[in-house]
């Protein structure tokens, strides 16, 4: 979207390209894909250092701790 990008309020990035539509409307899906897919692997990490803590309760998570 040739937009600057503010860094949590501490400081804003400059636009890595200039505004082009089609290669935003190209781009989109990969970012949303790509977002998902980080959300998965995250969401069965967590989920996976939950089961080793209370269900097999092996000292895994203790050792992650």
């Amino acid at each position: 979207y040739g937009a600057a990008i503010e860094v949590f309020g501490l400081f804003t990035l400059p636009a890595l390209v200039a505004k082009d539509r089609a290669l935003a409307d190209q781009l989109f899906p990969i970012h949303e894909v790509l977002g998902l897919a980080f959300a998965v692997v995250v969401t069965v990490h967590i989920g996976a250092a939950l089961f080793h803590g209370m269900i097999k309760r092996d000292g895994v998570l203790q050792r992650m701790l």
